[in-house]
């Protein structure tokens, strides 16, 4: 079993500041059954959902404590993001973000292709019918 050399070349991690490398996926290859296709990555939802532009959009999901922190303190603009960003929206999704790989699982072709009769030498073909 091993981890697939492309995640292992990933020049960023898989928590959501991209800093960490705690998520692996390993796999245990089997021909002609089962390959990784070299084709990996991790998947960034912060890009389509709970984006840093939308977190006005979210300020009634999150309640007061948008505008204050737990010691009653007052959030100005950048602390109200750092909340967003750091707690709300991971408490949301998840602090990781999911890795992938591609896997070549359909060998049906190369399955089909083995049971095809191999094609007749020439002159040991089947006889000619008489005339």
């Amino acid at each position: 079993m091993a981890g697939p050399e492309e995640l292992q070349r990933l020049p960023s991690g898989s928590n959501v500041p991209r800093d960490k490398f705690y998520d692996q996926i390993a796999v245990l290859p089997q021909a002609h059954q089962f390959q990784p296709t070299g084709a990996a990555g991790v998947f960034d939802f912060y890009k389509s959902v709970f984006r840093l532009e939308d977190r006005d959009a979210y300020a009634a999901d999150m309640g007061p404590a948008l505008e204050r922190t737990s010691r009653g303190e007052s959030r100005d603009d950048a602390g109200k993001t750092r909340y967003y960003k750091t707690y709300w929206r991971t408490f949301q999704m998840s602090d990781h973000l999911p890795m992938w790989i591609d896997i070549r699982a359909d060998y049906a072709a190369d399955y089909l292709a083995g049971l095809r009769p191999a094609p007749a030498e020439e002159g040991l073909g089947p006889a000619a019918p008489p005339a």
